[in-house]
């Protein structure tokens, strides 16, 4: 008789049925194909079988293959052929795979092939700094400035390989230490990037940052060093000869139209960036009576390493893009003049307004003579008073 498995009372065996599983880390999301698996080439792929049924006799082999999908083609490419499952295997070239699997039992009943997409991601995202408000970059581009509390540092990154083998960015992390002059000291550790964040200490920092991917592929440390200024420059003005001090202060209020005045401009604190430029006023009142804006002679801005010259004002005089501005004014008429002042450094500090008056008089004294009695023509006695009487009228 036949044996009691093939029994027409009783169903026949059933293929095996196996199922697939993953050692390690693995991240998993939906993707444009549908399939939803993304793995590195550390990966193990684990292939497992069971014969179910009613009088199994066993599952004999796994057997597999593993294609590679060409973009070009746009079709599966075999990269490895029918071969016999001896154990856990690694894929080992990015981006998208598909590995077909099927089992025998012992009858050699196969099962239907099955099959599975994977997107292999081995390598680590790429990740940029910019920044966005004020910036200055000095010395051929080698060295960058920003603005204390108000340039934003943005981090951004992109995954790869490109296209849809990346598993995607994770995280940004990143790290901000300070120079105290003899090696650098860690101001925030490890932190996550959640956006645009500023700087709130001035002088020499380092930015470390770097980004993870949805596989935990980890992009080495990329490092910036720069420089954050929160302060003003800083001017004094130097008032040459011929002029003349009313009232003991520092302030030279009576000066020629040859008299030669300088406005010097620094930016000197540590870690500054440097003056930009000089904007500058020039008022004339020739009444005198203090409406110092009865006309605007001259108003202008002087940038570093510039050249402004005319009738009432020359700069940059060094002729140097250096960080510095140094100007030179020389009034043309008599009477109440105003000089209105500020500078401005490379990231945007600016100097509180100057304003300064000076009276310009080129008019020489008059004096006379009144001769008292008695007198006689030019002749006079010893007794005769001779008064001489100056006054300035310019």
């Amino acid at each position: 008789p036949p044996p009691p498995h093939f029994s027409p009372t009783r169903p026949p065996p059933r293929s095996p049925r196996d199922s697939i599983r993953r050692q390690r880390q693995m991240c998993i999301r939906d993707s444009i194909n549908g399939s939803g698996e993304w793995i590195t080439s550390h990966t193990y792929v684990v292939i497992e079988a069971e014969d179910t049924g009613i009088c199994i006799s066993g599952v004999k082999e796994i057997w597999y293959t593993i294609s590679l999908w060409n973009q070009t083609q746009e079709s599966w490419v075999v990269v490895q052929n029918d071969t016999q499952y001896c154990g856990p295997f690694r894929i080992f070239e990015e981006c998208k795979h598909k590995v077909t699997w099927w089992t025998y039992d012992n009858l050699m009943n196969k099962e239907t092939p099955q099959e599975n997409i994977f997107h292999v991601d081995n390598t680590p995202p790429q990740s940029m700094k910019h920044f966005d408000g004020p910036l200055y970059m000095a010395n051929n581009g080698t060295e960058e400035y920003i603005h204390v509390n108000d340039t934003q540092i943005i981090l951004t990154a992109t995954d790869y390989p490109l296209g849809p083998c990346a598993s995607g960015v994770k995280d940004i992390w990143y790290q901000i230490w300070i120079w105290n002059d003899e090696e650098w000291v860690l101001e925030q550790d490890n932190t996550l990037y959640t956006g645009p964040f500023t700087i709130t200490e001035i002088c020499k920092h380092k930015l470390v940052w770097w980004a993870i991917d949805n596989l935990d592929n980890r992009e080495a440390d990329n490092t910036n060093v720069f420089y954050v200024d929160g302060t003003p420059p800083l001017s004094y003005k130097v008032i040459g000869t011929p002029s003349y001090d009313t009232d003991g202060d520092t302030i030279t209020e009576y000066v020629k139209t040859g008299t030669p005045i300088w406005i010097n401009t620094t930016d000197p604190r540590e870690c500054a960036a440097g003056v930009y430029y000089t904007w500058i006023e020039i008022w004339y009142d020739a009444t005198g009576d203090g409406n110092d804006t009865e006309l605007l002679l001259e108003q202008a801005q002087i940038q570093d390493g510039g050249w402004y010259n005319s009738d009432y004002l020359t700069g940059d005089l060094d002729g140097a893009a250096n960080g510095e501005i140094s100007l030179k004014i020389q009034f043309k008429e008599e009477c109440l003049h105003k000089i209105i002042w500020y500078s401005v450094d490379y990231v945007g500090n600016n100097e509180a307004i100057h304003e300064q008056f000076h009276y310009v008089d080129d008019t020489a004294p008059e004096t006379q003579k009144e001769i008292g009695q008695p007198h006689y023509g030019d002749y006079v006695t010893t007794q005769t008073p001779i008064w001489l009487n100056s006054t300035d009228p310019g």
